[in-house]
């Protein structure tokens, strides 16, 4: 009888610590849950800004070589205008 009765304790114990175990397993996985949740948030928002960042780069990109375009432009311009009055200086001393 005194074993059964340890038994039984024992038992009782065991599912004492056996639902105190599921308990806090529980609140982990809810947690881990909402974790994820948030890095999923994160991860969506951050792909939404390497979206933006990529496009401002484009722009950017753009800029650069209309700028390019330009200088080569003006540097041309330039090199016709100084060939112009270096042959018309000629022209004057002659």
């Amino acid at each position: 009888m005194l074993n059964s009765i340890e038994a039984s304790m024992r038992t009782e114990g065991l599912l004492q610590q056996s639902q105190q175990l599921a308990s806090e397993l529980r609140t982990q996985q809810q947690e881990l849950q909402q974790t994820n949740e948030q890095l999923e948030l994160k991860a969506q928002q951050l792909a939404e800004r390497n979206v933006e960042v990529e496009a401002k780069n484009q722009e950017i990109e753009q800029a650069r070589r209309a700028l390019e375009e330009k200088a080569d432009r003006l540097s041309l311009t330039w090199s016709e205008t100084a060939r112009s009055a270096l042959f018309l200086e000629r022209r004057a001393a002659c």
